[in-house]
């Protein structure tokens, strides 16, 4: 008999901030450095033709909100601080969170992200 483990809304919400910052693993230098450079991409000092275009800067705020919120809550756990769910609203929009997902996670018609399809065909050479 196979066992299950349950997967909680703590656990997906942490899966999905891994996924959004383009990590595996929680550590501190890391998720740091991603932060950074994921806030990068959507910055409107990196993109002037959004400031004159409000649904494109509105666009761009949700994403940098959704990138902020992943990274308040990795530092959190990895802090060991009691999370509170409500605080991390916008890592259960689907919509945006895939809008936001680096190319290597993001589900491809099979169901299963560039990562997932690359280590079932080529992990055993690992």
């Amino acid at each position: 008999m196979s066992k299950t483990s349950k997967i909680t809304r703590e656990d997906s919400l942490k899966e999905r901030a891994l996924q959004i910052l383009n990590l595996r693993y929680i550590i501190e230098s890391d998720i740091k450095s991603s932060y950074k450079r994921r806030i990068w991409e959507y910055h409107p000092d990196r993109h002037p033709e959004a400031k004159s275009n409000s649904n494109k800067m509105l666009e761009y705020e949700n994403k940098i909100k959704v990138i902020n919120q992943s990274y308040e809550l990795l530092l959190d756990i990895l802090r060991g601080i009691q999370i509170n769910m409500s605080k991390y609203s916008l890592l259960e929009d689907t919509g945006l969170v895939q809008s936001i997902l680096p190319e290597n996670v993001k589900p491809s018609p099979l169901g299963k992200t560039a990562m997932e399809l690359w280590t079932e065909n080529y992990g055993d050479m690992l």
